[in-house]
């Protein structure tokens, strides 16, 4: 995943799956807040309510103290030995991290975007998660929205804050969407594709039926660059911009095709995806 995050690398220990049904990155992540990003001084049912938030001790593998009376510092040296122990966050669950690039290879998101989408997808499938960072971050406004993802993922705020914006790929295509009209606890913010946390966290094998609900694919034209010889240089112009766009892997680009009905122009853009060996989709 993103170069970007590689704080949490250094001790990338993996929990057995089993474990109390806890997702192992989702406690790494959970014991990253409290001890590595030294958020304990923001949880603020800690400690006295702790004793008794059964999710968050089992997120935390502390589920053996759930009803007992757990003191500060008790508290602070349990969370400090599970961390030594399991480590930090580093990376999605394997699964995760394949439905991510199988988006990507549809799609073609960029790096912080999908980051932003697996971190998503891992609080909404781990019970106890949100909750979390609930407790410590409270309800949410855009800018404290993108500072919290930039701390957890370690990702520069500005990357952030453009992957969230009206004109990033992830509100524009309907991947995700942010809400800007008030404070909301996290997963309050975000509406997401029906289906899509779903679909990435369970592999991404079913992504491209989930995307054929909203999209059609245009299949396979049956015309070619050389069938409009008289648009040869425009052609020429769309393919070097699609092309270096596709390098680069550009999080996207516009090329207007324009004329009355009948023209052809759905069939040049046929040819054109042709020509790149690129999948159309009908919108």
């Amino acid at each position: 995943m993103s170069a970007t995050r590689r704080r949490f690398a250094r001790q990338n220990k993996r929990l057995p799956s089993s474990a109390q049904g806890v997702i192992p990155e989702a406690r790494q992540l959970a014991l990253t807040l409290l001890v590595d990003l030294n958020r304990i001084a923001n949880l603020r049912s800690y400690p006295d309510k702790l004793g008794h938030d059964g999710d968050l001790l089992r997120l935390l593998g502390l589920e053996t103290m759930q009803g007992d009376a757990i003191s500060a510092n008790q508290f602070i040296r349990l969370l400090k030995t599970e961390f030594k122990q399991h480590g930090g966050f580093s990376g999605f669950p394997a699964l995760l991290e394949r439905g991510l690039e199988r988006l990507r290879a549809t799609i073609g998101l960029t790096d912080v975007e999908l980051e932003i989408l697996g971190f998503v997808s891992l609080v909404a499938n781990s019970s106890g998660l949100d909750e979390l960072i609930n407790e410590i971050y409270g309800n949410l406004t855009v800018a404290r929205l993108e500072h919290m993802l930039a701390e957890v993922l370690d990702i520069p705020r500005r990357e952030i804050h453009q992957a969230l914006s009206p004109s990033g790929q992830l509100e524009r295509t309907g991947l995700l969407e942010t809400d800007r009209t008030g404070d909301y606890q996290l997963m309050l913010k975000f509406d997401v594709l029906d289906g899509l946390l779903d679909a990435l966290f369970n592999g991404g094998d079913d992504i491209p039926a989930l995307l054929q609900r909203y999209t059609t694919p245009a299949g396979p034209g049956s015309v070619t660059l050389a069938d409009f010889p008289h648009l040869t240089r425009e052609l020429r112009l769309a393919r070097q911009v699609l092309e270096d766009a596709t390098t680069a892997r550009a999080a996207g680009v516009n090329v207007l095709v324009y004329g009355p009905p009948g023209v052809g122009k759905t069939e040049a853009s046929e040819a054109l995806a042709g020509s790149l060996e690129l999948e159309l989709f009908l919108v």
